[in-house]
């Protein structure tokens, strides 16, 4: 059964049948993210409600599934659909909710058949967090442009997916499929659809009622700890944004510079005033942060996080990691919970040790109730980092280079 508020009205058709303005088909996937499903439903819920405004503005929703078993959330609370798959013509969209950890490579044979259904009856489909992937593993998303969560960007690595990939906004529609990086965003996605379809009063009242100022629109950029909340110039943010969107293969200063719409000097400059930190120095700190991250919720080997970060050598990549973070990736991975407070402890603003070439650490890199180093020694550059960077001509011409 459809799900909706029993105190608004329902648009009548021509044909006889009663529909609401906005109804939509929800298909979890394990280990989906409750926070995506809670904004998206919620967001639905209270525009659903709006009883005193003088308008047709009925959303309708249901969970479904394959069968009723009930389907756990990467929280480990489960949800029970309300039906079994149905009629795709009873909605105006479906919509895949995922989670926003590693992305899935299938969402199960029953799964594809229905969205292959939903595709075929012209239903427009949408993707929440690695929802993208059921529609992909579908076949459903071919030559289309699609949002992920940042965290996630880094696993499109092949030259077509990174070139439709988009991982610094927050939803994007690309003709009938709308893709969305999940968590908040899912919020932002739900009152954009329920704005085009019931109408701005309706989303308006929605986001009262959810304590929420102004949505945010489809090309506000995600925030994440890489971006650093603290800095406000918008090309120096912009250029952050870049370098995380590359960790894997290098790209020049002057190519970020093009791009931000700066010289290249004035882009060194403003990384230095705003940052603390040259733009190779800090596109370092991207990396290497996003190897601890990969250690925390990857099976991938060292070898292969250094080469997703942009490291050819796994020495080296192993040499500067334990460097910032006070411990190898092998050693880091054999103790999950140091290795997570590591990655808290990092925050958002990499730091320098004063008067050296540049290593980028984080502060506080020994582990909890072990004795803390004196600072110059806990951040401390090495001769073998330097005698890296002298071996490599190109170093200084591309931040993307370990």
């Amino acid at each position: 059964m459809l799900y909706h508020s029993p105190h608004v009205k329902t648009q009548f058709h021509g044909d006889g049948t009663v529909r609401p303005l906005l109804s939509l088909g929800i298909v979890l996937l394990p280990g989906f993210s409750l926070l995506s499903l809670s904004c998206f439903v919620e967001t639905l819920r209270h525009s659903a409600e709006v009883s005193d405004l003088k308008c047709r503005a009925c959303c309708a929703w249901v969970v479904m599934g394959e069968s009723m078993t009930p389907i756990a959330a990467s929280s480990g609370v489960s949800v029970s659909p309300g039906e079994l798959f149905g009629e795709p013509r009873r909605f105006d969209y479906m919509a895949v909710i995922g989670g926003t950890g590693v992305i899935p490579h299938s969402g199960g044979a029953a799964v594809f058949d229905y969205l292959q259904r939903c595709a075929a009856y012209g239903l427009c489909l949408v993707g929440v967090g690695s929802g993208v992937a059921a529609l992909q593993a579908a076949g459903l998303m071919h030559s289309r442009r699609f949002c992920v969560h940042w965290a996630t960007f880094s696993h499109f690595s092949d030259a077509h997916q990174s070139e439709l990939a988009v991982g610094d906004q927050l939803f994007l529609a690309d003709g009938n499929r709308i893709t969305c990086a999940g968590e908040s965003a899912a919020a932002d996605l739900a009152l954009w659809l329920v704005e085009n379809r019931c109408g701005p009063a309706v989303a308006q009242v929605a986001r009262h009622q959810m304590l929420m100022g102004n949505s945010r629109s489809a090309t506000a950029a995600q925030p994440h700890p890489a971006c650093n909340d603290d800095v406000q110039h918008d090309r120096v943010r912009k250029a952050i944004l870049l370098m995380r969107r590359n960790l894997k293969e290098p790209v020049s200063v002057t190519n970020i510079a093009r791009r931000v719409n700066v010289s290249k000097r004035q882009l060194e400059r403003l990384f230095v005033k705003h940052t603390g930190l040259s733009i190779q120095h800090f596109c370092r700190a991207l990396r290497l942060r996003h190897g601890l991250w990969s250690l925390i919720h990857t099976p991938s080997s060292v070898t292969v996080i250094a080469q997703e970060c942009g490291f050819s050598d796994s020495s080296h990549f192993s040499r500067l990691f334990s460097q910032a973070f006070g411990a190898t990736p092998s050693r880091l991975r054999l103790d999950p919970e140091r290795a997570k407070a590591t990655y808290e402890r990092a925050g958002s603003r990499p730091t320098t040790a004063p008067g050296r070439s540049g290593l980028v650490c984080v502060p506080g890199a020994t582990a909890p109730g072990e004795e803390q180093t004196s600072q110059a020694q806990g951040l401390k550059s090495t001769n073998a980092s330097a005698s890296d960077s002298a071996a490599s001509p190109n170093t200084h011409q591309h931040v993307g280079v370990a």
